[in-house]
């Protein structure tokens, strides 16, 4: 999913000539595609987690940014100027979401046991 958007953002921000060639339906495409992915894989190692869906911080910063991505592609669709401003924080916030998602630990794998607070 992450790379589907960062391939829109490059070619919304003018970023690479590579991209232009294609439309936005392809990297949607790609999107869906990775998603299945995700799900299948999920199916076969249930164990793996996800490092930003494991993460309820970087799962929020993820989900802010796919929003702003949404918002962006209206305000194209739409031909409201300046969408490329939202791109732009959206970089920042998938890039807080990896951040987070590698650096944080999640207080229910410190060993935190609800049990000692009912004791």
């Amino acid at each position: 999913m992450i790379v589907g958007g960062v391939g829109y953002i490059l070619n919304a921000v003018g970023f690479n000539e590579f991209f232009v060639r294609y439309e936005v339906k392809h990297f949607l495409y790609l999107i869906i595609a990775a998603s299945g992915l995700k799900l299948i894989y999920g199916y076969i190692a249930p164990n793996v987690k996800d490092p930003i869906f494991s993460q309820p911080i970087a799962q929020k910063l993820f989900f802010i940014g796919i929003g702003l991505i949404a918002v962006a592609l209206l305000m194209k669709n739409f031909h409201i100027d300046n969408y490329q401003i939202l791109l732009y924080i959206d970089i920042l916030f998938q890039i807080g979401a990896l951040a987070v998602s590698f650096l944080a630990k999640d207080p229910r794998e410190k060993g935190f046991s609800e049990d000692i607070l009912d004791e």
